[in-house]
């Protein structure tokens, strides 16, 4: 088969070999965002009752555990895990009021 390329340049000259500690490795990491101010209101807010709006809708429940990068929300005995750079907003809201019992004796 025919050669039509330059034949002054050697497309098939071997590279140089680089040394096995200069070669550097790219592996996949994982940055998370902390926002201090929100982390640390978060924790004020932990055991009370609370509403949060996130990309996908709005949650209420009690605020059980809040952890640098996500909160967990109890809702009904069931347990939601929601990242912090999810959530658009989050308020603190009452419980609802538990009558006394001798109200209805």
């Amino acid at each position: 088969m025919p050669y039509y390329g330059n034949p002054g340049i050697n497309y098939y000259r071997e590279q140089p070999q680089v040394p096995d500690q200069q070669i550097v490795q790219l592996e996949p990491h994982t940055t998370t965002l902390i926002e201090p101010f929100i982390y640390h209101a978060l924790l004020a807010m932990n055991y009370s009752s609370v509403t949060v709006e996130t990309n996908k809708g709005t949650i209420r429940g009690l605020l059980t555990d809040v952890k640098p990068d996500h909160i967990v929300l109890d809702v009904s005995d069931q347990l939601y895990f929601i990242r912090l750079q999810e959530i658009t907003w989050i308020m603190p809201t009452q419980k609802p009021a538990i009558p006394a019992k001798d109200q209805y004796s």
